[in-house]
């Protein structure tokens, strides 16, 4: 079903073995997998390989935030891969998100992956906020993140269920299409669940 084209589950864990089981149990239901630091530290480009050679998508959410040009060179090796989605913190400046955009830029709309901005980690709170110097309240932060991977040409934004709501109130509300990520916690596996912006 076209619901089943949005939902990403979770790839947290370990090795090539226990993903491979997660595939034999979710597809073909499933269609889009997160690959994150944990897996992707443990197996290497191999498992983005893996899952796309049985017929499904990867979103591959390492979370880049270093110099421009170093971001931009990995944004090129995962496009490489053929991932479908990847992340980057907003927080690694306007000019690493230029330049992430950038990369992707000579790579046919169909065929490039999506490019969504980090705004603050579902782990922060206030008291953690501001323990790294940002004094302006959390959902604020988010927002003025947000505002800013619009304004760079980002693809979405990647941000709790509690910020859903009013990011596209606040930011998306345009002929645009945009996606929204949220995370679900549900028995014991994490999902993700994409929402489909405004439509022109």
């Amino acid at each position: 079903s076209s619901m089943n084209n949005k939902l990403i589950v979770a790839l947290d864990v370990d090795t090539m073995t226990e993903a491979e089981r997660l595939l034999d149990l979710l597809l073909p239901e499933v269609k889009i997998f997160k690959v994150g630091i944990r897996l992707f530290t443990a197996c290497g480009p191999k498992i983005v390989k893996m899952i796309s050679s049985r017929g499904a998508k990867v979103f591959l959410d390492l979370k880049f935030c270093d110099i421009p040009n170093v971001v931009s060179r990995a944004i090129e090796s995962a496009a490489g891969l053929g991932v479908f989605m990847l992340t980057v913190h907003i927080l690694g400046s306007r000019r690493m998100l230029t330049e992430s955009m950038k990369a992707v830029r000579s790579i046919a709309r169909a065929q490039r992956p999506l490019i969504i901005g980090v705004t603050v980690l579902t782990s922060f709170n206030q008291d953690s906020l501001r323990e790294i110097g940002i004094e302006k309240p959390l959902i604020d932060e988010v927002l003025s993140l947000a505002l800013i991977a619009k304004q760079e040409g980002l693809d979405g934004v990647v941000c709790s269920p509690r910020e859903v709501a009013p990011i596209p109130q606040a930011i998306f509300f345009s002929n645009e299409p945009c996606a929204f990520i949220s995370y679900l916690r549900e028995i014991s596996a994490t999902f993700l669940s994409i929402f489909s912006g405004p439509q022109a």
